[in-house]
């Protein structure tokens, strides 16, 4: 009965400590959202170039509803002309399938035209 009893609380331990490290993931979502709306925003968004610096995976595709690039540009890629922006996307992974997004270049012609944090 001991084992039993002490098999539980081993249990509820380890999931109160699963749980607690996603507190932050809502706080994370939100933010994430915010950015994702200005990118959206962006003169030329639907013809855009969009990069990222860390994995692609379907929750950054799907929060901002376009294909991106699992890599950085390079500098025929960042340099080119036209009205569609390259949009480099610059985050890290604090959790498995959440990446936290922290900040984003906008490049026109070249040239940074706008960073969005």
């Amino acid at each position: 009965m001991m084992f039993i009893i002490y098999s539980c609380l081993m249990s509820f331990n380890s999931y109160r400590a699963d749980v607690k490290q996603f507190q932050g993931w809502s706080d994370i979502q939100r933010a994430n959202t915010v950015i994702a709306n200005k990118i959206i925003d962006t003169k030329g968004f639907y013809c855009a170039s969009i990069y990222n610096n860390t994995r692609v995976r379907a929750y950054l595709n799907l929060l901002i509803g376009r294909s991106i690039w699992e890599r950085l540009p390079n500098d025929n890629e960042l340099y080119v002309s036209g009205e569609c922006p390259v949009i480099v996307i610059t985050g890290d992974i604090p959790f498995k399938d959440l990446q936290k997004v922290t900040s984003v270049n906008i490049y026109r012609n070249g040239k940074l035209e706008e960073v969005i944090e």
